[in-house]
């Protein structure tokens, strides 16, 4: 009577070994799933703010290029300003000290 108590223990746990080892595979394979949406996700976002980042670059050199020939068009000086207004907006340029960061010079007039 004990060996076959014992024997439907012995059974009753390896069935729930397997189900847990199913369980946990399906688990890691949902999870490689996610994550690796979640990366391709991530590197396009970064892909699309580089972009606007190397945008905004430009505009920021033409703008510097503008003011410093001495423009006085109204349409550079609002180009200027939307640029301006993007930068401050997106946190792009930043007053650290110690870094190096780029910058347009009128930004702090």
């Amino acid at each position: 009577m004990t060996e076959n108590k014992t024997a439907e223990i012995e059974k009753h746990k390896n069935d729930i070994l397997t189900q847990v080892k199913q369980t946990c595979g399906k688990l890691k394979f949902t999870l490689k799933g996610s994550v690796a949406r979640d990366q391709e996700f991530l590197q396009m976002a970064l892909s699309a703010s580089r972009d606007r980042l190397s945008g905004l670059e430009k505009c920021c050199d033409r703008a510097d290029q503008a003011v410093l020939s001495g423009v006085q068009d109204d349409i550079e000086v609002n180009v200027s300003c939307s640029v301006l207004t993007q930068v401050q907006t997106l946190g792009v340029v930043r007053r650290s000290k110690g870094r190096n960061t780029k910058r347009c010079w009128w930004l702090s007039l």
